[in-house]
């Protein structure tokens, strides 16, 4: 899921398709991913709350999000660092889309103080014990995925597209298929099934509270990850976002993790 969430994901948009008699889900993604261009970088204060099977609260973190649009002339960069609670103060998570579609995951232990690189092989591990696998939180790369459009139906009363996201054979994922939910009216994201390559659905990711930063690009303030085998749930939440902070690729280098 590159993110797909914050982001990835998190990439929503405006438009209508009622021009377009026959839209195809390769279309549909395509006129998300000209709408989200523009937006050059993204910063905002994030929480995860970690739920229990039950829905009680079992943890929360604190985190700031900053974000570097993948474009022809830039990677595709996402940092997390965690400022809350305490014994996990300092840590942070950078993730590279490289041009090639592949990418590159670093975790800094402030503890111990080493970066230390992510294989892919582990990627489909919880991200300090939430439901957000490292793999949810790399840089969308649109190109690294074929899409069907499934169906056209509603959901939440709203007219939507099903679209379904395959990773194209080169890319690592510890998913087999993605089915994207999305609104017709804005072609915002509004729910993504993640299935295994068994096709057993693994997690349901809700996007809700969608707000208009400066006027252009929409992103959803919170994000339900419901985890389908284990029957937990993380919630996040985004405050204070802001773009174009002239924010560049080095200012998320690995060299920078610590500092």
């Amino acid at each position: 899921m590159r993110f797909y969430i914050l982001l990835i994901p998190i990439i929503l948009f405006t438009f209508s398709l009622e021009a377009q008699e026959k839209p195809t889900g390769f279309s549909i993604i395509q006129k998300q991913h000209e709408l989200s261009k523009g937006f050059s970088d993204l910063s905002a204060d994030g929480t995860m709350l970690l739920k229990t099977k039950n829905g009680s609260l079992d943890t929360t973190r604190k985190f700031n999000y900053v974000e570097l649009e993948n474009t022809e002339s830039n990677e595709g960069r996402l940092r997390i660092t965690i400022n809350y609670p305490p014994e996990l103060d300092g840590t942070q998570l950078l993730s590279i889309t490289q041009k090639d579609n592949s990418s590159e995951q670093y975790l800094y232990l402030p503890a111990i103080k080493q970066t230390k690189k992510i294989v892919s092989q582990s990627r489909g591990g919880r991200f300090l014990g939430s439901e957000f696998f490292f793999e949810d939180l790399i840089p969308y790369s649109w190109k690294a995925y074929d899409y069907t459009l499934i169906i056209e139906t509603n959901y939440n009363n709203k007219p939507c597209y099903v679209i379904e996201l395959k990773p194209h054979s080169n890319i690592q994922s510890h998913y087999g298929r993605i089915l994207y939910t999305i609104e017709k009216e804005r072609l915002i994201t509004l729910k993504m099934d993640f299935y295994s390559a068994k096709s057993e659905l693994i997690k349901v990711a809700h996007f809700e509270e969608h707000t208009l930063v400066n006027n252009a690009f929409w992103r959803p303030l919170k994000v339900t990850m419901l985890n389908k085998t284990n029957g937990r749930a993380t919630e996040l939440k985004l405050t204070n976002l802001q773009i174009k902070k002239g924010l560049t690729p080095q200012d998320l280098s690995v060299m920078k993790l610590g500092q």
